[in-house]
């Protein structure tokens, strides 16, 4: 929440210190005549502002409230192959804008092959693939994004010469021991701290 605050301009954080900001103090100060304090505490009642606040208390870390059917979590969820394509093809989506600045900005000169563990579309390991010639890929992901995975990677020209996609689960299966750089990209947030000292 405090980077999701500095992004918006309402906090500044400067060597650990966090200050509010003047649009912070115009704005959410009672004592401001602009402020929209009262509104902003309107928001405590929409069910959806209810579920991240139970979340941030409690300090779980799925934020997927979801019911559909028998169907009670992100987890089981993601079993489906509905919902399994449709997340997929967003993380993807959703990929193909951050994934170029990851290539850019993580050196990979010196790194042999990479293990992208719960890897998705492998989209992050993809753009990597592409900018380092040598580097080769290993994406670890259940079914059925498993599959998901082997076609994205296949439309890349990437399957299976240079990346290869292995089903599995990172918290009970072994993770392959060649390489030299692990990736975890978007994949721990969706879980508690217990389950994340596993992987």
């Amino acid at each position: 929440m405090l980077r999701l605050f500095e992004s918006w301009g309402l906090i500044t954080n400067e060597a650990g210190r966090l200050t509010a900001t003047a649009a912070s103090a115009r704005y959410l100060s009672g004592k401001s005549p602009d402020s929209v304090a009262s509104y902003i505490a309107t928001m405590k009642y929409k069910s959806s502002v209810r579920e991240l606040y139970e979340v941030l208390r409690d300090g779980g870390a799925n934020t997927w409230h979801v019911w559909r059917g028998v169907t009670k979590s992100w987890d089981a969820l993601m079993q489906t192959d509905e919902f399994a394509d449709l997340n997929t093809r967003g993380m993807e989506e959703r990929g193909q804008v951050f994934a170029p600045h990851l290539a850019t900005l993580l050196d990979c000169t010196d790194e042999s092959s990479i293990i992208d563990v719960g890897g998705g579309s492998g989209v992050y390991s993809a753009y990597l693939l592409m900018r380092y010639p040598a580097l080769t890929a290993t994406i670890l992901e259940r079914p059925p994004v498993d599959q998901l995975a082997r076609r994205c990677l296949t439309e890349r020209k990437l399957y299976p010469d240079r990346a290869r996609v292995i089903a599995g689960d990172m918290f009970v299966d072994p993770l392959p021991r060649d390489a030299s750089l692990h990736l975890y990209s978007h994949v721990l947030h969706n879980w508690g701290s217990d389950k994340v000292r596993l992987s």
